[in-house]
């Protein structure tokens, strides 16, 4: 076991715009949430963790404590909004939890992304641990698209390609790689955060190629529907 110390946070609230009761649906016979319950438990085989759920939502939270039944962390109403960020329900479980216990990362977790592996993860874990800590770092995965078929549009309504394309429709040659922030893990050194003051910073956000195939950040149905296939096929 790795003597570095991991905080991992789970954040998986009661309200979901895209789908409804999203964090709680069965996927693959599990609640989605509990599939990043199973990772964070089989982690402690190689790190010294501790994993804090947190949830306004009484189901999800007594899952949880079944597989970390010793934390007593609660999100209040405050945090369980529409409009809370990210960076307040993560720093709230940071000033939690340095009252408790120590560590040196943070490792976030979410649970709309049950693609990921216990392998990639802990490769990801390694890769941000041996770096030196003023970055931080995000999970990525290849996308199954080329640049020439993403099209954006300005603020003036006109429309252009990531990347020139022939005008065949037929054939085109486009090698590039394109990749995915799949929300599979978000990690920064405690030391990152208090210097800061954030969580994760644009401006010092590191890229690691966690997984060799497609990860599907669930948002919607049809996003829900396409990760249940993958996750089955692999």
């Amino acid at each position: 076991m790795s003597l570095c110390k991991i905080l991992v946070i789970i954040p998986a609230r009661k309200g979901s715009k895209g789908l409804k009761n999203k964090n709680k649906l069965i996927f693959n016979g599990l609640p989605l949430v509990e599939h990043a319950f199973k990772i964070s438990k089989d982690l402690e085989n190689f790190f010294n963790v501790n994993t804090i759920v947190s949830s306004d939502d009484a189901e999800i939270n007594s899952i949880a404590k079944d597989y970390f039944p010793d934390v007593e962390y609660k999100r209040s109403e405050y945090l369980s909004s529409d409009t809370t960020s990210m960076n307040d329900t993560i720093f709230d479980v940071i000033n939690w939890a340095s009252k408790r216990f120590s560590f040196d990362w943070v490792l976030l977790m979410q649970p709309t992304s049950p693609q990921r592996t216990l392998e990639g993860i802990i490769n990801f874990i390694n890769h941000a641990i041996d770096q030196d800590k003023s970055s931080c770092f995000a999970s990525i995965s290849p996308i199954e698209i080329k640049k020439y078929e993403i099209i954006e549009k300005d603020n003036n309504n006109n429309y252009k390609t990531l990347s020139r394309r022939e005008n065949s429709p037929l054939r085109q040659q486009d090698h590039s790689s394109l990749y995915f922030e799949d929300g599979a893990g978000y990690m920064s050194s405690l030391d990152f955060v208090k210097e800061n003051k954030e969580f994760i910073n644009a401006s010092k956000l590191k890229y690691f190629e966690c997984h060799d195939f497609p990860i599907i950040d669930i948002d919607n149905k049809t996003d829900f529907l396409l990760a249940e296939k993958l996750y089955m096929e692999k």
